[in-house]
């Protein structure tokens, strides 16, 4: 599967070797999991930004593995209100601010 912790591991570890300064990559649903892979990464690692369904939760997901963000332009603009939803983003991104 394209979530599997073994491939996305291969996947961050390729783009190191080919010189990336950024890595996107789907999570795998496994916060402790993803931490070892974000933590093995010498560049940011990102996390694409999933269904719609399940986004908010798969983001605190993703902050709490200590990557370095998602990216989730289209679950923002393809909602019915997309500044409820940045802004609910944006709680769980900057808790503190």
């Amino acid at each position: 599967m394209f979530t599997d912790h073994e491939n996305i591991f291969r996947a961050v570890r390729c783009g190191v070797e080919f010189g990336t300064d950024v890595i996107k990559v789907p999570f795998t649903g496994n916060v402790d999991g993803f931490r070892e892979i974000v933590e093995t990464s010498p560049v940011p690692v990102v996390c694409t930004g999933g269904p719609k369904t399940e986004t908010l939760d798969m983001m605190q997901k993703i902050v709490a593995s200590g990557a370095r963000g998602a990216v989730v332009g289209c679950n923002i603009w393809g909602s019915e209100n997309p500044i409820g939803t940045m802004r609910a983003f944006q709680k769980i991104v900057h808790p503190d601010g």
